[in-house]
């Protein structure tokens, strides 16, 4: 790891309060080397999340997960997917208001044209109720980016409300 990307990382690790403008700018240009970096955040934070629950003041996974959205990093779909299918309100916890925000977002930036795994979110009864909803709202963006056809995301949603889901 070079020392521009140690020094983001770095940055990012603990909250003051203050937006990190600077280090997001300066992790745009180099997205290439440092998403494996990000990723592996996300994965720590996977292996164990107590550690993030404990100290609210952790919030590199935070700059992480929107940054590799943005990114559009397929390599992280699959620990993003992991991290909001956390039983119970422990997504919530760990993230709070990006899952209302921007998860939907996030979730369909990364699928890379695969929505296998956000209908699988959709479907999941013991995870978070709004990570629920943002994984059903990816949807229907991804009809909207081309990824899915209206009738198959309908096709789907059609199957939601009878009790067998």
């Amino acid at each position: 790891m070079n020392e521009q990307i140690s020094e983001i990382l770095y940055g990012f690790k603990i909250s003051d309060g203050i937006y990190k403008r600077e280090l997001i700018d300066s992790a745009i240009e180099p997205k290439d080397e440092i998403s494996p970096y990000l990723v592996k955040i996300l994965e720590n934070v996977l292996s164990n999340p107590e550690k993030y629950l404990k100290n609210k003041k952790l919030v590199d996974h935070v700059y992480s997960i929107m940054l590799l959205g943005h990114f559009r990093e397929s390599k992280a779909h699959n620990v993003i997917v992991d991290l909001f299918s956390l039983p119970d309100d422990m997504s919530y916890k760990l993230h709070g208001d990006l899952i209302s925000g921007d998860l939907a977002t996030i979730l369909v930036r990364t699928c890379d044209r695969h929505i296998d795994l956000i209908k699988s979110m959709v479907l999941n009864k013991n995870i978070y109720g709004f990570c629920r909803i943002a994984a059903a709202n990816a949807m229907a963006y991804a009809v909207v980016d081309g990824i899915v056809t209206r009738e198959e995301v309908l096709s789907f949603f059609g199957t939601l409300f009878t009790g067998n889901e």
